[in-house]
């Protein structure tokens, strides 16, 4: 009898770690079908649309230009082949928004989406995104840096979805 009780234990206990693992890969596989429905595109390639604003700035304090950001966003892309300044229907909108020593970043991917079950209508939407805040101090290079970690990010994410197509 005394074997039979802790091997019930036993057994209950591998059905349980059984349904965790299982609803574990249920969740991951979710999240990876999600990935795909914002990242997929075949591996196009796109444009950019940046934006860059600032507010409260201190007199002598160094923020980033439109240009900078510019540079440090089409030559990322290009490196990884992914820049096309001609692409209509897709898009990778950057925001950088300073306001005194704080700032946020704002990576969005942009893509034509077709509401087909209702209107039937054809539009752009962002689809995927990452943002970061926080402080520079007084150096634009902080945030260019910060910026190409996000960069960075969308890139490994954007290439490991259209892995297959790239």
């Amino acid at each position: 009898m005394t074997s039979q009780s802790s091997y019930v234990p036993s057994f209950l206990l591998a059905i349980a770690m059984s349904l965790t693992a299982t609803v574990g890969a249920q969740e991951a596989s979710s999240a990876s079908l999600d990935d795909q429905a914002a990242l997929f595109t075949q591996c196009s390639r796109m444009r950019t649309v940046i934006d860059v604003q600032k507010n409260r700035i201190a007199l002598g304090q160094s923020v980033p230009t439109q240009d900078a950001v510019r540079r440090a966003v089409t030559s990322r892309l290009r490196s990884a082949r992914l820049f096309n300044d001609q692409e209509e229907d897709l898009f990778l909108h950057v925001h950088v928004h300073v306001v005194g020593p704080a700032f946020s970043i704002g990576v969005e991917l942009n893509k034509r989406l077709t509401d087909e079950l209702y209107s039937g209508l054809s539009f752009l939407a962002p689809s995927w995104q990452t943002s970061s805040t926080g402080t520079s101090g007084n150096g634009s290079s902080y945030i260019i840096s910060s910026l190409g970690q996000a960069l960075d990010r969308f890139i490994d994410e954007y290439l490991r979805v259209n892995e297959e197509d790239c």
